[in-house]
């Protein structure tokens, strides 16, 4: 006997929404480098926090181009009660965005 358990995670509709607000204010369209992660690729990733908000549908890693990262971060800070860093050795030009 196999016992399957599937466990499904959304995207939190306040992070699309934030997504597509920011979309609109910088006229561009906005990648997702990383939205949810499943527990076995975030641990493969250096740096991950073992309780990332990617779990859960939370949080992403954005890019916009031609956009500088540190612009997206002050952006989120500003526009939405959420959190944002970027600059990381891992991240690239991508920028951190999540929601609580």
């Amino acid at each position: 006997l196999i016992l399957l358990i599937l466990e499904f995670v959304y995207l939190n509709p306040k992070l699309v929404t934030y997504l597509d607000e920011l979309r609109i204010d910088f006229g561009k369209p906005v990648v997702i480098t990383s939205g949810i992660r499943c527990k076995k690729y975030n641990n493969s990733l250096p740096g991950s926090s073992k309780t990332s908000s990617h779990l859960r549908g939370n949080a992403a890693d954005i890019y916009i181009k031609g956009v500088k990262p540190d612009d997206i971060r002050r952006w989120w800070l500003a526009h939405t009660d959420g959190y944002s860093y970027c600059g990381t050795p891992n991240m690239g030009n991508a920028c951190h965005v999540e929601v609580y």
